[in-house]
């Protein structure tokens, strides 16, 4: 059996990373470069983390590009176990954050050290794919750099103003849409044990949802 979100991934990524570089290169928009790239990340960090679980529920060898996919397996003998599958759950809350057009900042957040850690581990353990994270690693700080308005006041000491400011929700529909796609996905995440058709149907549904809320909201 196959689980073919996984290929729909792996093709909805290269389409944002193509639509990202021609942005940079052809209409010189900063914008849409960040928009695609956000959007590639997304997915390739997601694509990645679904590819560890796959292959704890199925041995199902999916292409991973941020960490190998028997990475657990990998770390166990250096009684690193549970970090791999840590980096796992990370890596999927990181990628559903970073499709969302509400959550993404939050998602690069998250991502970031992620991405380091795992670029770190790839080096110290030879494992020869420690390049391609240093340009994800790269990607996420222009997506951080862009997101430069939302996170300016981190670094302000007088917070009044800020304090003053209304939180307001333009879309209770999309956002509650939003977080049920990711409790989907990542309540799949967490029902490996129960097989690959619990584990797939649970993953498609949140991606579906996804998809409902970046094309028609």
């Amino acid at each position: 059996m196959q689980i073919n979100f996984v290929t729909g991934l792996l093709a909805l990524s290269f389409c944002c990373g193509v639509y990202g570089i021609w942005g940079m290169v052809f209409k010189r928009s900063f914008k849409q470069m960040l928009g695609g790239f956000r959007l590639f990340l997304g997915a390739m960090i997601l694509i990645s983390g679904l590819a560890k679980f796959a292959y704890m529920v199925g041995h199902f060898d999916f292409p991973g590009a941020i960490g190998p996919p028997w990475i657990e397996e990998k770390l166990a003998p250096h009684g690193l176990a549970l970090y791999g599958r840590f980096i796992a759950y990370s890596q999927v809350l990181a990628g559903t954050l970073l499709l969302s057009r509400r959550f993404a900042t939050l998602g690069a957040i998250i991502a970031f050290p992620i991405l380091l850690s795992i670029t770190m581990v790839t080096i110290s353990q030879h494992w020869g794919i420690a390049p391609i994270n240093k340009i994800f690693v790269l990607m996420n700080a222009l997506v951080l750099l862009g997101d430069w308005h939302r996170l300016k006041f981190i670094l302000v000491d007088d917070t009044k103003e800020i304090a003053t400011i209304p939180f307001r929700i333009t879309s209770w529909k999309k956002d509650t849409l939003t977080i049920v796609g990711i409790l989907s996905i990542i309540v799949g995440v967490f029902l490996t044990q129960y097989g690959v058709i619990v584990f797939s149907a649970f993953i498609g549904v949140g991606l579906l949802i996804f998809l409902l809320t970046l094309f028609f909201f």
